[in-house]
């Protein structure tokens, strides 16, 4: 399952919670105030380092390593 970050509206508490992704948008009390005015929050991810088949398909070291890179 995965974890979804909540913010709770009336408290301003940041939650995390492990879910079913149909359950991501459910109605989900606060654990501070128990209030049921929750929003999900968008959050972002990492991906873990490359293996050495996925590296040997770079042209170049730069062009991999700044894959995803704001700038």
């Amino acid at each position: 399952m995965p974890l979804f970050d909540y913010q709770c509206n009336v408290c301003d508490n940041k939650f995390s919670e492990l879910r079913k992704i149909a359950e991501k948008d459910s109605e989900i009390n606060c654990p501070s105030c128990d209030s049921l005015d929750t929003k999900r929050l968008l959050t972002t991810f990492s991906v873990g380092a490359v293996s050495g088949a996925a590296q040997s398909s770079c042209p170049t070291a730069s062009s991999c390593s700044s894959a995803g890179q704001f700038g």
